[in-house]
């Protein structure tokens, strides 16, 4: 479970290169490398922008130089991510069989997305792009198709 810099920027009312800035430098006193929470979002005008997408605990890191507001805000929003993926059992016969049955159409769902963004079996990169001329280490391809599923939400 994760949180992007954008929400915490939104969360605090802070700019949002200032939370990147925060996240940076605070991971780097850390000695924690940032290139695990990397990742790439589109602006208003379609750019690429930086953005990072920390843990629970490197969030906390960051947000623990913050005022007692702005952590109160990031803790409760935490709280409401972490209450979300409790798993909920079913109490009746007709709760299990409804859960089953939204837990197979959303893997259905993935599924089809997944199928839809068209891949090349060799490195699984969009269909327009050679494997050949796209020979990816084995890292940096776990990390495209890790930001694929994030953006397909799966």
């Amino acid at each position: 479970m994760r949180i992007s810099s954008l929400e915490i920027a939104e969360l605090t009312g802070k700019e949002h290169k200032n939370v990147l800035a925060d996240i940076r430098k605070i991971l780097d006193e850390a000695g924690i490398s940032t290139a695990e929470f990397s990742a790439v979002r589109k602006n208003s005008q379609n750019k690429d922008m930086p953005c990072f997408n920390p843990s629970r605990r490197e969030c906390d890191l960051v947000v623990s130089g913050y005022s007692v507001k702005y952590r109160l805000a990031i803790i409760d929003r935490w709280h409401d991510l972490e209450s979300k993926q409790q798993l909920q059992i079913p109490q009746t016969l007709s709760e299990a069989l409804l859960l089953a049955g939204r837990l197979a159409a959303e893997k259905e769902q993935a599924i089809a997305k997944i199928e839809a963004a068209q891949f090349c079996a060799p490195c699984k990169l969009p269909s327009g792009q050679t494997a050949q001329a796209y020979r990816l280490p084995r890292r940096e391809c776990d990390f495209v198709i890790s930001n694929i599923c994030r953006l397909a939400q799966i």
